[in-house]
């Protein structure tokens, strides 16, 4: 029997904050606790997965009351391995974002590094440093 309830506030599509990504790690945990989704739906055509799947979710409580026991096992299932994929997918896309903002970030402090440096370099040769050390070379 499940204790836990999915958390409820879980969307697609989110920022790519730290808190979204803990919220959906959260999320995929709980999923995880279900069990191994992908030995329940192994030897099912992924068409068959997918149309089931979305067939669970369209249904509410009350509409899944009136299928056999077998068929809301499956139905349910299968929702449970897509939601998981769904949720491994976001993770991945996430940290994808995540990580593609921490490289332009780096990016732009680097050049505000080398700007600064280049300026520094320019007034130790406008001050002369440069004209006595470096004169052999020009």
């Amino acid at each position: 029997m499940i204790t836990k309830r999915a958390p409820a506030d879980y969307t697609e599509a989110l920022a790519p904050t730290w808190s979204h990504f803990k919220r959906l790690f959260t999320h995929l945990e709980w999923l995880d606790e279900l069990g191994d989704t992908a030995a329940w739906v192994d030897g099912v055509a992924a068409p068959k997965v997918t149309d089931f799947a979305g067939e669970a979710d369209a249904a509410d409580a009350s509409e899944l009351r009136d299928y056999a026991v077998i068929k809301r096992v499956a139905l349910l299932a299968c929702l449970a391995h897509k939601a998981r994929m769904r949720v491994r997918d976001d993770l991945a896309t996430m940290l994808c974002k995540r990580v593609a903002m921490k490289i332009k970030k780096a990016k732009e402090e680097l050049e505000e590094i080398r700007l600064a440096e280049r300026e520094i370099v320019e007034a130790l040769i406008g001050n002369g440093l440069g004209d006595q050390r470096y004169s052999r070379w020009r």
